[in-house]
């Protein structure tokens, strides 16, 4: 049940988050090699002394290479969240970001993937949630991102309908 919450709630986000963003764009980007095979590339920026990822969600085309920029001037570690199914990160990914440089993962699996700075925040079974460690500056602000891989998840069906379940959500 706390994985059908999880993704109902990440969903939700996806969902809002993608709407508050069309037009804002992601910088993502489509080029046609040669041999007619597509290229997609995508970036998130780690703005300096912001503690956060930009933009929060970003929906993308499977096999895109997003790159996270470090523009801080220290560290970052970018990791999927602890909750894997078919569905929610389906592929896992641990980063490290070092201070002025770049990363970058391809994501091949569609899905919703949750990723954070384990630097900056935790992840809290109990919750089944990211919630940022004390002191950080923008706490109660959570360094975390969302990407969501658009297209057909194995197993589910295209018809499927989400339902979020009435009563209390945390």
């Amino acid at each position: 049940m706390h994985v059908f919450r999880r993704l109902s709630y990440m969903l939700a986000v996806v969902v809002f988050g993608a709407t508050l963003l069309v037009g804002c764009g992601g910088a993502t980007r489509t080029t046609t090699r040669g041999n007619n095979t597509t290229a997609h590339t995508a970036s998130v920026s780690i703005p300096k002394s912001q503690q956060l990822f930009v933009p929060f969600i970003l929906a993308v085309q499977p096999n895109t290479v997003v790159t996270w920029q470090n523009s801080d001037s220290v560290s970052h570690t970018i990791m999927t969240t602890w909750d894997q199914s078919t569905f929610l990160n389906p592929q896992a990914f641990s980063l490290v970001a070092t201070a002025g440089q770049k990363v970058s993962f391809t994501f091949t699996r569609p899905g919703v993937y949750d990723y954070f700075d384990n630097t900056q925040a935790r992840w809290v079974d109990k919750d089944q949630r990211v919630r940022a460690n004390l002191g950080v500056p923008n706490f109660p602000l959570a360094m975390e991102g969302v990407i969501w891989v658009q297209g057909h998840i194995p197993d589910v069906s295209s018809s499927a309908a989400n339902v979020i379940p009435k009563g209390k959500v945390n």
